[in-house]
C-alpha cells in the first residue's frame, strides 16, 4: 500500500449486477485523498470527500409491493398536512391508454401533486423521471415509480429515453416528466423544454396520449397554500411545436387562475 501523500494511485473495484450479469468497474483515485462511505446505487463503496461517484448505471423504477400502499398513505398524509386545499380542474374527458404527462415544476411537492391527480382520475401505474443525482440521494422514490435521467452523459440519457418509451407501450402506465428539468418560479412566462421531454415525446407511439398539467399555488386567506391543478390532453392542433402548445396551455391556466382569485 503506498504511503499517504506520495501521489501514487490505487484502485477500488465495485461489483454490480446488471440484467443478471456481474460488472466490475475500476475507479482510480489518489490514495492521499480523504475517503468516506457513500451509498452508490444500492452498493456501499469508498469515494473521495467532495466527489460524487457515477458508475454509469441507470436507476430503474422498482415494484412498489407492500410499500406502495404505505407510500400512498404517506403522500395523502403530507399533502393534507401542508396544503389547505388541492383543487383539480379538468378540461376534457379522462384519457385512456398510456399517458405521457408534461408539467411545470414549481416546487418539491410537484410529483406528489401529480400523483394525487393520478389517484383521483387517471388510475394508471405511476412513473416519474428524475435527475440521477437527485434520485441517488432519495432512492425511496423508486418505489413510487421514479427512474433516473443522467443529463451529462448522452449514452445514459438515451437509456432513459428507451426505458420511458418501453413503459409507454403498456396502456396502464403513466410517465411524468418536468420538461424544464429543474424547479423554477411559477411566474415565468415560458417553460423551456429540455432534451428529455423532446426525445421521449418523439419516441412515444401513436397510442400515447400527451397530457399537459399546470400547478399554481395561492395563499389567499389561509396560512397554508392552495394548489390548483389543471390538465388537458394535447390535441396536436395548430401545427406548432410541443413546447409552444404546452406554454399556450400554461398561459391559459394562469389567466383562469387570475380570474378565479
Amino acid at each position: 500500500m503506498p504511503e499517504p501523500g506520495n501521489g501514487r494511485f490505487w484502485c477500488l473495484y465495485v461489483v454490480r449486477a446488471v440484467e443478471g450479469l456481474p460488472i466490475c468497474r475500476q475507479i482510480t483515485w489518489h490514495y492521499h485523498l480523504c475517503m468516506n462511505w457513500s451509498n452508490v446505487k444500492g452498493r456501499r463503496c469508498l469515494v473521495p470527500d467532495g466527489h460524487k461517484p457515477y458508475l454509469g448505471l441507470m436507476l430503474t423504477a422498482l415494484s412498489p409491493g407492500w410499500s406502495g400502499r404505505a407510500f400512498r398513505w404517506f403522500v395523502d398524509r403530507i399533502l393534507n398536512r401542508h396544503f389547505e386545499r388541492i383543487l383539480i380542474e379538468p378540461q376534457g374527458p379522462i384519457p385512456c391508454g398510456p399517458l405521457l404527462v408534461l408539467a411545470n415544476h414549481v416546487g418539491w411537492w410537484d410529483a406528489f401533486l401529480v400523483h394525487r391527480i393520478n389517484q383521483v382520475l387517471f388510475r394508471h401505474r405511476y412513473h416519474v423521471l428524475m435527475l440521477e443525482p437527485e434520485l441517488s440521494k432519495q432512492p425511496f422514490f423508486r418505489r413510487m415509480g421514479a427512474f433516473s435521467w443522467h443529463r451529462g452523459d448522452r449514452a445514459e440519457a438515451l437509456k432513459g429515453v428507451g426505458y420511458a418509451a418501453g413503459l409507454l407501450t403498456d396502456p396502464s402506465n403513466l410517465v411524468l416528466i418536468f420538461p424544464q428539468g429543474e424547479i423554477r418560479s411559477q411566474y415565468l412566462d415560458r417553460v423551456r423544454f429540455g432534451s428529455a421531454a423532446r426525445w421521449i415525446a418523439r419516441r412515444a407511439g401513436p397510442a400515447v396520449k400527451i397530457v399537459f398539467v399546470s400547478m399554481l399555488l395561492d395563499y389567499a386567506l389561509w396560512s397554508r397554500p392552495t394548489a390548483t391543478l389543471r390538465w388537458a390532453v394535447d390535441t396536436g392542433e395548430g401545427g406548432c411545436r410541443l413546447a409552444d402548445r404546452f406554454n399556450s396551455f400554461l398561459a391559459s391556466a394562469k389567466e383562469r387562475q387570475v380570474a378565479a382569485t
